[in-house]
């Protein structure tokens, strides 16, 4: 098939992945709620979400593209970090602004000084929860920031990881060693969790190490031009046909966040299907915007009870069309750029 690195379906693989994110979160928080009547609809709508893990096919794209966006800078660190990081906090800072305007509006005779320090720690990139709103709704002002928190580490990580082994070039070997080392650090880390105490549990959720495996196996393919393979379509198939024999197993236990096995096959079946199915890009890509606000909706849907007074379907067509509205409104970062174009 040998296609061009542009010529893929990575777009509406990633809104595919940010859908689930957000149904996953709806059916973990809200559908707790939900009377046994609604216990059906909960668990399918929940098994489409987990039938791939998201989370490993957003960081196995971000990894993919991370690569692609480094070479193309000429490998110059400071320009990809300035690129990269302004695009993720513009959006996230006017997030925050979104969030704390809707709350006051809400519960905002519960602001304190908590608001303060949570401004400065979210504001940095580091996912937190103001002391004042810890048993508002979820407990959490933004429970999907943690995602970013990592991102940003990963982005950190990736040029001097690139840069050390440039000398390397193309080689498969060697960057299969990496990725090898970097799943044994994922398995590691599940091992180890449990053993900690919730302070450093906390502390490894945030860092970077445990879920690198599947961000750099996206960095190994674009680096490797393993994406240009011959049959990598025939490849997508008999991946996605393990993915499903998988589902029907249980889980291994092994490794950290999810289940190692599954998550493996999920990031490779994330590259293999964007480079068989058809080359097509969205016109419009509020992905980013769709993870940051989906939390929104979750907290006031849980504080207003929205679960009782509606059904099931109505609540989560309003929970979707809600993030998808806010999504496109405050796609600040875009269209900044796009005037400067």
């Amino acid at each position: 098939m040998n296609r061009k690195e542009s010529e893929n379906f990575f777009d509406f693989i990633r809104y595919f992945a940010a859908f689930c994110v957000m149904y996953l979160h709806y059916t973990g928080h809200v559908g707790y709620y939900y009377t046994s009547q609604s216990a059906n609809q909960v668990a399918t709508l929940r098994g489409i979400s987990t039938f791939f893990q998201p989370t490993v096919v957003l960081l196995t794209i971000a990894g993919f593209l991370a690569s692609a966006s480094f070479e193309r800078y000429g490998e110059r660190v400071g320009v990809f970090l300035k690129k990269k990081i302004a695009r993720i906090y513009i959006d996230m800072w006017l997030s925050m602004a979104v969030y704390v305007a809707v709350f006051y509006f809400v519960v905002g005779k519960r602001y304190d000084s908590s608001m303060i320090k949570w401004a400065i720690i979210q504001g940095l990139g580091f996912a937190n929860t103001p002391d004042c709103l810890k048993n508002f709704a979820t407990g959490s002002m933004n429970g999907t920031m943690w995602f970013f928190t990592i991102i940003i580490q990963l982005y950190i990580v990736l040029p001097f990881v690139k840069k050390a082994l440039k000398r390397y070039g193309k080689n498969l070997t060697v960057w299969l060693v990496v990725v090898a080392v970097l799943g044994v650090l994922n398995i590691a880390s599940g091992f180890l969790a449990p053993q900690l105490s919730e302070t450093w549990q906390k502390l490894l959720e945030r860092t970077f190490i445990p879920y690198a495996f599947w961000f750099f196996v996206g960095v190994m393919f674009h680096t490797c031009e393993l994406y240009k393979k011959d049959h990598i379509g025939k490849a997508a198939i008999a991946l996605l046909a393990v993915q499903i024999g998988l589902n029907f197993l249980p889980a291994s236990g092994i490794g950290y966040y999810t289940d190692f096995l599954r998550g493996t096959v999920t990031c490779l079946l994330t590259i293999a299907a964007a480079y068989s199915l058809p080359a097509k890009r969205a016109r419009i890509d509020v992905t980013y915007g769709m993870y940051l606000y989906h939390w929104l909706f979750i907290n006031l849907i849980i504080h207003f009870k929205h679960y009782e007074r509606f059904g099931f379907v109505m609540n989560v067509l309003t929970f979707t069309a809600g993030t998808l509205v806010c999504s496109n409104i405050f796609r600040l970062y875009a269209r900044i750029k796009d005037k400067i174009r």
